[in-house]
């Protein structure tokens, strides 16, 4: 006899309102009433023709969909208990694996101690083409570093550029302009902060955001020449065994980002506050996403945390969740 087998790589992540399905092999998600995870339970080692008879009609709809995107598949009973866990440790043998350079103060030293902490990606800032031409041929003629994106201060014609990009194969990307956003690897991690995230969907981020943060988590700001776990220069890193708070400042442990269905895809450039009092974490800067009500800013029917009740500072953490609830039968039971 058959029976039916939840995916292992289809991991559910519960929010305060709704769920959310991650597709980690595709890199999709799907958003979902909490209710599902009952409907795993239900499933998942038992036969369709049986299952069928016990699921009401919203749950055979939820069923027919999951087949449809293959979250479900039919194995040998006396195979089921074969298929082993999906392992969700995170693990990262380089010290380091980004780091933004604001200048070439120091360079020698600083590509030598990136290059020992096996860095892989880094953003380099110069003041025009010339001093980018003369360190890139100087340290990444031949170099260890999977991609180096480039920000050239002064905005000269971009032809000259071209030859950049032919004789340095691991320049990713060129950008002009100090203030420009740019990509420190495959993460697309943005420099600046930013109150709408972005979002991956895969296994690495999956698992790395469990304990650490996906932004800050092995990356250094160098300033000066000196390093920094962050861009305000005031985690200063003495050595490279130091581990800085901030790299663990995981979503599950900070305000507000505990109760998003997305914390497990989330790459969030805010710079997050520890509060003294409970050792949790915080923002000052207000995301676009509102769980609470699960509403981006630029849709209809959005309130901001403060609207919702939801009180989040360095004093302590609070919900008022009559109001909130008041609130999403406002919102949905006009949609």
């Amino acid at each position: 006899m058959n029976v039916l087998k939840w995916m292992e790589e289809i991991q559910f992540i519960e929010g305060y309102l709704r769920a959310c399905l991650y597709d980690l092999p595709r890199s999709k998600f799907s958003l979902v009433d909490k209710n599902t995870i009952e409907l795993i339970d239900k499933i998942d080692g038992h036969s369709l023709e049986l299952i069928l008879k016990k699921l009401n009609s919203t749950e055979i709809e939820w069923l027919e969909e999951f087949i449809n995107k293959e979250f479900i598949f039919e194995v040998p009973k006396s195979t089921h208990s074969n298929f082993k866990s999906l392992n969700l440790n995170w693990e990262s043998p380089e010290v380091y694996n980004n780091a933004y350079i604001d200048s070439i103060k120091n360079i020698d030293e600083i590509i030598n101690m990136l290059t020992i902490t096996r860095c892989k990606h880094v953003l380099i800032n110069f003041i025009d083409f010339y001093e980018a031409k003369k360190v890139l041929k100087d340290h990444f003629s031949e170099t260890c570093f999977w991609s180096v994106n480039i920000n050239i201060e002064k905005l000269e014609l971009e032809k000259k550029y071209d030859e950049l990009k032919e004789l340095f194969p691991v320049i990713n990307n060129i950008s002009f302009g100090y203030d420009t956003k740019n990509e420190l690897s495959e993460k697309k991690i943005e420099l600046s902060n930013s109150l709408k995230p972005s979002f991956i969907v895969n296994l690495q981020v999956f698992t790395e955001s469990i304990e650490h943060n996906v932004y800050y988590n092995k990356k250094v700001f160098v300033m000066d020449g000196n390093t920094y776990a962050t861009k305000t220069k005031n985690n200063r890193l003495n050595s490279i065994n130091i581990v800085p708070d901030i790299w663990k400042s995981n979503k599950d442990n900070m305000d507000i980002c505990c109760d998003c269905e997305f914390r497990r895809m989330c790459v969030d450039s805010r710079q997050p506050l520890r509060r003294s009092l409970d050792k949790k974490w915080y923002n000052t800067i207000e995301c676009q996403y509102n769980p609470y009500i699960a509403k981006w800013s630029s849709e209809d029917g959005y309130k901001t945390l403060l609207e919702c009740g939801v009180v989040s500072n360095e004093h302590g953490f609070s919900l008022d969740h009559d109001l909130i609830s008041n609130i999403n039968n406002e919102i949905w039971c006009e949609e």
